[in-house]
């Protein structure tokens, strides 16, 4: 999703994944939810967080199209700010999980995530890093599909490095992943762009 402002007003629009089907109804359904949570909270501070959808998934189209759609259904708090292909490269990868580097499931993180093409969602919402980390589940696939069989790792994950997701786990992580995968994007200016006084009454 890309922000503009024309003439004193928000303009949005939604970069979409190929083979993602054509919603028109998307950017009005966003910015009323925006709204929506604004009025009814005016001081409601929104976070930005990411989600990884890894190799294993995104080999199956089907499987990353139902997932995108349940994303948006689930819980209409979890918004789809920019989505984009990554193809890792082993230092890219490296980066990314530099924190786990020394553990022993490291060198199958790295490998998983160079294994093929995933997708990056930059999600917005007024608790989105918990939320979409509970729709994710617990991060052993094995620990989901006994716990929270209908959690998306449970559903989709096939063990503990492979269980198909990544969320951030803080505001600190999200800044940090955010920076890395979505460069040159400007989320903090994004959500208060969103949560502007202009914005909350443009509709009032």
């Amino acid at each position: 999703m890309k922000v503009q402002n024309s003439f004193g007003r928000t303009r949005v629009t939604v970069d979409r994944l190929e083979g993602e089907e054509a919603d028109d109804t998307n950017n009005q359904a966003f910015m009323s939810a925006i709204a929506s949570a604004t009025k009814s909270n005016p001081h409601a501070r929104w976070q930005m967080t990411l989600g990884l959808i890894k190799p294993t998934i995104c080999s199956y189209q089907p499987d990353v199209s139902t997932i995108l759609k349940r994303i948006k259904k689930t819980n209409p708090d979890v918004h789809i700010v920019r989505q984009k292909r990554l193809f890792w490269k082993t230092e890219d990868a490296e980066q990314f999980y530099a924190e786990h580097k020394g553990k022993f499931y490291y060198d199958r993180l790295i490998a998983g995530m160079t294994s093929g093409p995933s997708i990056a969602l930059a999600l917005a919402g007024p608790n989105v890093i918990q939320d979409w980390r509970a729709m994710l589940g617990p991060t052993k696939a094995y620990k989901a599909k006994w716990e929270q069989p209908d959690c998306l790792r449970a559903i989709y994950g096939l063990g503990d490095t492979r269980n198909g997701f990544h969320g951030s786990d803080s505001t600190s992580s999200a800044t940090r992943e955010l920076g890395q995968v979505f460069e040159g994007f400007a989320f903090e200016a994004w959500l208060a762009d969103q949560q502007s006084p202009s914005l909350r009454t443009e509709d009032a």
